[in-house]
């Protein structure tokens, strides 16, 4: 088991992987560099982050909990319905 989710963002439009400066604050504003889709601040994009990995984390204690195997954690969570979801509540 790891200690950590890693967490991916992919452009809903085009799917190219999000990316941004090493350097980037809150207020720093986040597009695609392939299609320039905006995607919000780096703030929002740390704040869907979050949301993401913490809805993995409840249901990887349900599994638990309910006698389940606990299955791999080394993914990535790619902007999919999870992060989706989570997205909606930043707009």
């Amino acid at each position: 088991m790891t200690d950590s989710i890693p967490v991916s963002f992919a452009c809903k439009k085009c799917r190219t992987k999000l990316t941004w400066p090493d350097d980037a604050v809150d207020t720093t504003k986040i597009s695609c560099t392939n299609c320039g889709e905006y995607f919000g601040t780096y703030e929002d994009l740390r704040h869907t982050a979050m949301e993401a990995v913490k809805a993995r984390t409840e249901q990887i204690m349900k599994d638990v909990l309910e006698g389940g195997e606990v299955r791999a954690v080394q993914r990535s969570i790619p902007l999919t319905e999870e992060v989706e979801s989570a997205r909606q509540h930043v707009r």
